[in-house]
């Protein structure tokens, strides 16, 4: 049996604010609980493996093995098919990008242009600097 002390210690562990009614409520609810598990404790479970899983499927794992070696030795036949290329890589768009006034955009303009400290007034043209130098 549970007792109010005990439902006390739980909530407190929890972070849970109970009233005394809940606190009431619970000693009733978790001594059930355990009793229930008292019972499943009672039970015979001599010659049952134990279930590690809800399932007995497995996974299906192939070899790592290499399947296709056409591509091999042929970077530059690869880079030459590619419409655009910059310093021996595939150039491909941008996918992300970050508003002008993102923090990191900001502080990638005041690194990258070598500034000390970019003012309001001028992060627009430290922005359009850093913009054109990338691209």
């Amino acid at each position: 049996m549970i007792s109010k002390k005990d439902v006390h210690h739980i909530a407190h562990l929890a972070r849970l604010a109970l009233t005394p009614e809940e606190e009431d409520r619970f000693v009733g609810e978790l001594s059930s609980i355990l009793g229930f598990v008292e019972a499943l404790n009672e039970a015979d479970t001599e010659g049952i493996v134990p279930m590690t899983g809800g399932t007995t499927l497995e996974n299906v794992m192939r070899d790592d093995a290499v399947v296709d070696t056409v591509l091999e030795g042929k970077r530059e036949q690869l880079l030459s098919a590619a419409p655009e290329r910059r310093e021996g890589w595939v150039k491909a768009k941008k996918v992300f990008r970050l508003a002008p006034d993102h923090p990191v955009f900001a502080h990638q303009a005041h690194t990258t242009m070598g500034l000390a400290f970019v003012k309001k007034g001028d992060r627009k043209k430290a922005i359009d600097a850093l913009v054109k130098s990338i691209n």
